[in-house]
Order: C-alpha cells, then structure tokens, then sequence
C-alpha cells in the first residue's frame, strides 16, 4: 500500500492489519471445515464471499478455473487438464492425465 500523505499513514496501516486479520480468520475458518469432513461449519462472510467468487470464476470459465484441486495440485498428484480447449475443442486425452475431482469436470 502507498500513501501520499503521511497524516493517512495510520488509518492505512490499520487497513492492512484487518485485511491480513480477515485472512487468518479465513485459513482458520478453512481447516476448521477441513476437520469437519463435510459436516456443516459456520464461516463468516469473507470467506462465504471468496466461495462465491471462486465457484463464479469455476463456472464463467466451464472449470478451467477449478477452485477445488488446489491441494492435490500442490501435491502434484494429478494434471490439471481443460475441459476444452480455446475455440471449443475437446481436447485429447493423454494416458497420463488424472483428473482431480473437483469443479464439475467434463473430463475425457
């Protein structure tokens, strides 16, 4: 963040300290539904409206943008892949591509 008056440099500051607090409470809220093995958990509304964009951008984009493989990516263990290519093609479907469950997927 910049400022170009020192006077706002506080209330900036406070700013970013409840944006980054809003965060923590997010990862928080995050491994406590984690925990719940899909049992329902109450989140507060940073994270429902995170939820919202992601599942926004799964669906404006046909799952191109899948927020749910984001540990198995991490993980390596499977390969992203499209579930069309640019143009609307069907992509091939090489041997070595798993598919995560995740975004309702159009996989080969």
């Amino acid at each position: 963040m910049a400022v170009s008056d020192r006077t706002a440099l506080p209330a900036a500051r406070r700013a970013v300290a409840r944006r980054l607090a809003g965060l923590r409470t997010v990862d928080l809220e995050l491994a406590r539904a984690h925990r719940a093995a899909g049992r329902p958990v109450p989140v507060g509304p940073l994270l429902r409206d995170l939820v919202a964009v992601s599942l926004g951008a799964a669906e404006a984009t046909g799952g191109l943008v899948d927020p749910t493989v984001g540990a198995a990516r991490l993980r390596r263990s499977v390969i992203p892949f499209p579930s069309r290519l640019p143009g609307g093609n069907l992509p091939a479907c090489p041997s070595t591509v798993v598919p995560p469950a995740g975004w309702p997927a159009r996989w080969c």
